[in-house]
């Protein structure tokens, strides 16, 4: 399972951005592997259409979950028409919230 985070760092003390789309890296965590795979976020300037390149770019890469702090309903809505699972409302450093979403899930 890949879990995807939007960061402005890439190690484990790199804070979620406040907008989904917006941050400089996506991060990816594969659960079967336990690695991370970090991929600048080309669409971070894109303004209003952010959100959902930035979510068809992760639907591209085989997103199961998405974590996130903000994400606009476009994003949101084309997540869920992909079968991908999204935790909106998330805050925090990409560790805390790996080892909360573990806790949870």
């Amino acid at each position: 399972m890949k879990i995807a985070v939007t960061t402005n760092g890439t190690d484990l003390n790199s804070q979620l951005v406040p907008n989904f789309g917006r941050g400089m890296y996506f991060v990816i965590i594969n659960t079967n592997t336990q690695k991370l795979e970090i991929h600048e976020n080309e669409n971070s300037n894109l303004g209003n259409i952010a959100a959902v390149k930035s979510a068809q770019f992760l639907k591209a890469i085989g997103a199961d979950i998405v974590i996130a702090d903000k994400c606009e309903p476009k994003a949101i809505k084309l997540f869920q028409h992909e079968g991908i699972e999204i935790h909106n409302g998330i805050k925090g450093s990409l560790e805390n919230v790996l080892n909360k979403y573990r806790v949870t899930s």
